[in-house]
């Protein structure tokens, strides 16, 4: 079965790159038509996401006519979102502010859904112009007015852009190897002929994160995609706050729980989590949220695969300054998140890793003044995990390394390691803590844990080794 799938799919993707294989090195489209002549509409689907709304709206203004926002949060996800204080059916105001200053008409459809096919079906089907935008809350639109000219004479029905993910202002994330000679910038698709493609066809071009799910997507021909990348999407996926971050980890962490298994909880652990009663009756929801805001999702990019390299972005400075303000934002909510742990306890489940940023001398200050840190945990950890992630500017671009630590009883112990060279060039700095309560991470499941208020003296630590 999985055989076939994987022909089926190669087949999809083959048929649906046909004319670019064709047309890629062909001269631009003689029968360009002015995107003056055309309406376009755009749906937006979101939840409690409104960081980097902002720039976004402010990309595609000039090209929307009409903006569907399909607001509202998963079914299943509405228990735990109730017990932490959010609206299932509709986003902080914030979000709305960041709409209604965009000046794009927008009108909205709020209530909970099934999963994320539901919700883009939903605004597809409410797109009123003919060809339709999709959009997401953390992609920056640099259009290629030429292209997407050519794109509308061409009588194609379906385009992409360039979506490379950003590790830092100036740098994205690209494949290497036999995969980098293919498409060195990854792509997705982002612009659809509504007369040609329904909205339960266009689930089959995009990606969605469904395990255990498959939409239903309308039996329709499939059409290749346009030879020319209509737009270079920054994607700023990675620059969000512990607070919006940790509702796309709790999407991402809980969806697998509900198919798979908590590892982390022994009753749990053979069984998927169903409705997560019994989760939250192990943890409470809000100690939950606490962990997930200091999991991966709130770090950003911090760690690159054997396929991935960084590049320097193709984007102008002055294009880039329409958002490289959000990533020195998001850096001093990372400071500002390790002064809150001196505050008040932060969850630590067994066996997941929490994370601290070092990226910045105000990330480290606000960690440890004079390089050693002490926390304490509300029970005694049997073992750890400590290491440190670099991510550079310059090959090898990433390096993880463990860290020396003293752990006795409740307390633990270490040294900040001491900042790369200049010629380095290090973009971003993350230590990594793994901690156990049993041999397995069986018992319990989860403590709690504090800063010490950073230390303005010698390293205790470094004198005692």
């Amino acid at each position: 079965m999985k055989a076939l799938q994987a022909v089926t799919r190669i087949a999809f993707l083959l048929k649906r790159d046909a004319r670019k294989v064709f047309f890629r090195f062909s001269s631009p489209n003689r029968n360009a038509l002015p995107r003056k002549n055309f309406k376009f509409s755009a749906y937006l689907s979101i939840y409690n996401d409104w960081e980097l709304l902002v720039p976004v709206l402010q990309s595609i203004a000039g090209y929307v006519d009409e903006l569907v926002v399909v607001d509202g949060a998963y079914d299943w996800m509405a228990p735990y979102l109730t017990a932490t204080g959010s609206d299932p059916l509709r986003s902080d105001g914030r979000v709305y502010a960041a709409l209604n200053a965009s000046g794009i008409p927008f009108r909205t459809i709020n209530r909970t859904w099934k999963n994320e096919a539901e919700k883009r079906v939903a605004g597809y089907e409410a797109c009123t112009n003919r060809f339709v935008f999709r959009i997401d809350a953390d992609e920056v639109l640099y259009f290629y007015d030429d292209a997407l000219a050519a794109f509308l004479g061409s009588g194609c029905a379906v385009a992409e852009m360039q979506m490379p993910l950003y590790a830092a202002p100036g740098w994205i994330v690209r494949a290497i190897g036999i995969r980098g000679l293919v498409r060195r910038i990854p792509s997705q698709l982002c612009l659809f002929d509504r007369e040609k493609i329904s909205a339960g066809a266009h689930l089959k071009y995009l990606w969605l994160v469904l395990p255990g799910e498959s939409p239903s997507a309308d039996q329709q021909p499939t059409f290749s995609v346009y030879e020319r990348p209509i737009a270079f999407c920054a994607h700023l996926s990675n620059w969000r706050s512990a607070e919006t971050a940790a509702n796309r980890g709790a999407f991402y962490v809980m969806n697998w729980m509900r198919h798979h298994q908590v590892s982390w909880l022994p009753d749990l652990r053979a069984v998927p989590a169903g409705d997560f009663e019994a989760l939250f009756n192990a943890i409470p929801a809000t100690q939950f949220r606490n962990a997930l805001s200091r999991g991966k999702f709130p770090l950003g990019t911090i760690t690159l695969s054997r396929r991935e390299a960084l590049a320097p972005s193709p984007l102008s400075q002055e294009q880039e300054q329409a958002f490289a303000g959000l990533y020195q934002v998001f850096l001093d909510r990372l400071a500002a998140q390790n002064h809150d742990a001196t505050d008040r306890p932060q969850a630590l489940i067994f066996g997941e890793p929490v994370f601290f940023d070092i990226s910045t001398t105000a990330s480290r200050q606000s960690l440890a003044a004079a390089g050693d840190v002490t926390i304490s945990t509300s029970v005694p950890l049997a073992s750890l995990t400590l290491r440190i992630h670099t991510l550079a500017a310059v090959a090898p671009f990433y390096v993880v390394e463990d860290l020396p630590y003293l752990v006795a009883g409740t307390g633990l112990r270490f040294d900040l390691p001491v900042s790369p060279p200049a010629g380095r060039r290090m973009l971003r700095q993350v230590v990594e803590m793994v901690g156990y309560f049993g041999k397995s991470g069986d018992s319990g499941g989860w403590c709690t844990f504090f800063l010490a208020a950073p230390s303005k003296g010698p390293s205790s630590f470094a004198e005692s080794r």
